[in-house]
């Protein structure tokens, strides 16, 4: 596969600084702090994201992932980079196709330096929040002769941005902060766009209200549906029968026809006597309120489908048959998976020209990292070549067959016409073998 020739900055081992690299920084441990998430908590965990402060958002995210709807959409979201191939593609040369093996082995499918747990975490740090992090670490061979690198996972939720440095910061295990400079240190920012990407690319920001709406209507849904489905039971005394006695007690014949209006309430009971001249009427209740929350939960079903994977990747219900197609997913150039992944690219990207250049000097070979992204486009042009093809070999075909001699011009003629590329005759016309 040819390597892009678009620009590329080529690093250089004098841009690192090795003993930063082989530093080990630990997070802080992740909160499980339990939180009740109410609207104006919703709210407050919205505005925190919009100021670049992830700690809250990253609970929230948490909560909203315990819901079926808000589920489906982030998986849908999260599976073609858990599915698609991956090529390191080695520079050209010899020496070249000898470091991409080299990166092949520490940063392909099944390396050690960046592995699909690592690929997974980072993603949906980016999908949910907007921003990701990573921090690339490396160790020393015994032998001295090479330097392997690890990229690791970093939780955003120990991030915030300060906008007065135009920055990002982060906490330490040690209670000492960081500021994180994408590529210095071994640090990696991914992010969809330069621009305040924490805002504009985090789905949690919009489906923190999808999930509200959801969750609640649910809630409320239930409820509406049990009151419902379970009317009151009320009974009137028979005249003889005294309500309650001088004291205000209810006397003994009212207590018992209450156990009797109980027992004709109970799901498990049997039977029940009811006294001469009594009454038993059943309240219910004919308000056709739940049907609103059946259309406001799957009205946000499909509100989540459309958030975390765009208009163009879900076929058929929200959540059901015949779910998403990978092929469809990347139908189209610019669709949101696809920025997902050129996003992570340039970030695994950033970590292997780090390992070039420290291990090789610079990092002009190093091997580029790709994702193999099915194209319908490319497919369809092929198929369309193929049967243009078939179709002018038939024609020169009956052609011939019917003894007609056919000239350089003539397959010229052929060619232009189904818009294909022919081998040209050999210098024995009358003979039917063609060159290449």
């Amino acid at each position: 596969m040819a390597r892009s020739k678009r620009a590329h900055k080529v690093r250089t081992r004098e841009e690192f600084d090795l003993a930063a690299l082989l530093q080990r920084m630990l997070p802080p441990r992740s909160s499980a702090a339990a939180y009740a998430w109410d609207a104006a908590k919703i709210a407050q965990a919205k505005d925190a994201q919009i100021r670049g402060a992830l700690a809250l958002p990253t609970q929230l995210v948490r909560a909203m992932l315990a819901d079926d709807a808000i589920y489906s959409a982030w998986q849908v979201r999260m599976s073609p980079e858990a599915a698609l191939g991956i090529a390191i593609d080695p520079a050209p040369g010899a020496r070249g196709a000898s470091i991409g093996a080299e990166g092949e082995a520490l940063f392909g499918a099944k390396g050690a330096g960046l592995t699909a747990g690592t690929r997974q975490a980072i993603l949906a740090d980016l999908v949910s929040l907007g921003v990701a992090f990573a921090r690339a670490e490396t160790t020393a061979r015994e032998d001295g002769s090479r330097v392997d690198l690890r990229v690791r996972h970093w939780p955003a939720e120990h991030c915030y941005r300060n906008e007065d440095r135009r920055t990002w910061v982060t906490r330490l295990d040690d209670g000492t902060e960081r500021d994180i400079e994408n590529g210095v240190d071994g640090w990696i920012i991914f992010q969809k766009s330069d621009h305040e990407s924490w805002i504009m690319h985090a789905a949690v920001t919009p489906a923190s209200l999808v999930w509200r709406a959801h969750a609640f209507g649910i809630r409320d849904w239930e409820t509406a549906s049990y009151s419902q489905a379970n009317a009151k039971v009320a009974g009137t005394l028979p005249e003889s029968w005294a309500y309650s006695d001088s004291d205000g007690a209810l006397t003994s014949q009212a207590l018992g026809f209450l156990e009797v209006l109980k027992a004709a309430a109970a799901t498990d009971a049997m039977a029940a006597i009811i006294p001469a001249g009594a009454t038993i009427e059943y309240l219910a209740n004919p308000s056709t309120m739940h049907e609103i929350w059946k259309a406001i939960v799957e009205n946000r079903e499909r509100a989540a489908q459309r958030i975390y994977c765009g208009t163009d990747a879900s076929l058929g219900s929200p959540g059901g048959a015949p779910g998403v197609d990978i092929l469809t997913l990347f139908g189209v150039s610019n669709t949101i998976g696809e920025g997902d992944l050129r996003a992570l690219a340039l970030g695994w990207q950033m970590a292997i020209d780090t390992w070039a250049a420290i291990n090789f000097g610079d990092s002009s070979l190093a091997p580029a990292y790709k994702y193999l992204i099915p194209n319908a486009d490319e497919q369809a042009q092929r198929e369309a070549y193929a049967t243009r093809l078939d179709a002018a070999l038939d024609a020169i075909a009956k052609m011939r067959a019917s003894g007609l001699a056919l000239a350089q011009e003539d397959i010229d003629t052929i060619a232009s016409r189904f818009d294909v590329d022919l081998p040209t005759l050999s210098a024995d016309t009358s003979s039917s073998t063609y060159r290449r």
